[in-house]
């Protein structure tokens, strides 16, 4: 049997959009699975995923590439664009990438960077300290969460 820890949360789990956006203990978190950095390698020169990430923050738009080459749902009339940046998030993670890398954008607004590498091929989990916004990865062979 695959040996499981127990998720520690003051709520309990539910799926969630992607993009998803939270703010846990006064933190705004923003992160996308990755499909954004995956499709818009195919058509830029800019492949480093940090520097894309850069690129969403200075652009204001995570899914540049989105509905041209990248599948989304339309946005209704009336209702926010996802992708659109409004405001700055504290940290920007983007999923589902070849390995662990971080850095704080070239933006004046000190917001973290995050490349959370894909756990079935690197078996790493992310760890964010709140209180600094360090991050940090554990390797945890066999990991999973039960909700």
């Amino acid at each position: 049997p695959i040996p499981c820890v127990p998720w520690q949360s003051q709520t309990s789990g539910h799926a969630v959009t992607n993009p998803h956006r939270v703010r846990v203990e006064g933190v705004d978190i923003l992160g996308i699975a990755g499909q954004n950095l995956t499709d818009q390698r195919l058509y830029s020169r800019i492949t480093d995923t940090l520097d894309l990430m850069d690129e969403h923050l200075r652009c204001r738009n995570i899914c540049p590439t989105a509905p041209d080459t990248m599948g989304c749902f339309p946005v209704p009339k009336g209702v926010v664009d996802p992708f659109i940046l409004r405001h700055s998030p504290h940290v920007y993670f983007v999923a589902n990438q070849d390995k662990f890398e971080t850095r704080l954008a070239d933006a004046s607004d000190k917001i973290r960077l995050v490349s959370v590498p894909s756990f079935s091929k690197t078996q790493e989990i992310v760890l964010l300290g709140l209180a600094t916004l360090e991050c940090s990865t554990m390797y945890a062979p066999g990991f999973c969460m039960m909700f």
